[in-house]
């Protein structure tokens, strides 16, 4: 098991089910992926975008892939609102809670 699936196995347990996962192509910018999730508890069926944010001044180095942000949406482009995004580092599985509660502030916001 590796750091995305503890992280996707602490979103299932606060009723979340990711039902898509998208790699943007070369281009993609800051986001490396973006996992879609939907809602299993009110309001059902709710959609969330979870974008892994990499620095694109890394592209071409051993670390161009570091995670440096985790950005929560209810839209599937945004434009990087600050509040919208964890800022995590390398140690980014650590702040997990803080990733859950804003999954959930999203969810709570639209039911």
């Amino acid at each position: 098991m590796d750091r995305f699936d503890d992280l996707v196995d602490d979103l299932r347990r606060f009723g979340w089910e990711r039902t898509a996962i998208h790699e943007p192509q070369t281009g993609g910018g800051m986001r490396s992926r973006i996992w879609t999730f939907t809602s299993g508890w009110s309001p059902v069926g709710f959609e969330v975008f979870v974008s892994f944010l990499i620095n694109p001044q890394n592209l071409g180095q051993k670390n161009e892939n570091e995670i440096w942000g985790i950005e929560i949406s209810s839209e599937s482009t945004s434009h990087y609102v600050d509040e919208n995004i964890v800022n995590v580092g390398r140690h980014w599985t650590k702040r997990r809670a803080e990733i859950l509660e804003m999954l959930n502030s999203v969810r709570d916001q639209a039911g």
